[in-house]
């Protein structure tokens, strides 16, 4: 349990800002907030597991607080887990509305360029 409280207060500490990310960055935020929702899924399993294994110890032993103590950290993981993959799907949202922008960026580029050559080929029909 130790080493569980110590990774979860180093996972707390490895979620990224989303106040700073800029356009160029959201590929790198994506890759660490998928990166840190897979940490957080295994680390998940792991106290389901002691939990479980708490439980048991419970039912042969009296030994008070030890149920307690891992639903505790258990709310902690799932508030992790929630907060991570709230961002990760703002940052796919993101990327997937940037995506459609520059599409529509190069569209209307690409549109007013057609427009530029008819025009000039118009121009160069009446010289």
């Amino acid at each position: 349990m130790k080493e569980e409280t110590g990774w979860l207060q180093v996972a707390h500490q490895r979620v990224p800002d989303l106040q700073s990310v800029k356009s160029s960055d959201y590929d790198e935020y994506i890759n660490l907030y998928q990166t840190l929702s897979s940490d957080v899924a295994v680390h998940y399993a792991r106290i389901i597991q002691l939990l479980s294994i708490a439980h048991r110890l419970q039912e042969l032993v009296t030994c008070l607080g030890l149920e307690a103590r891992y639903d505790e950290h258990l709310e902690t993981i799932l508030k992790l887990q929630d907060d991570v993959n709230t961002n990760l799907q703002r940052l796919l949202t993101f990327r997937d509305t940037w995506t459609l922008h520059e599409v529509m960026k190069i569209n209307k580029l690409e549109y007013w360029m057609r427009e530029a050559e008819q025009d000039l080929d118009a121009m160069s029909a009446h010289s």
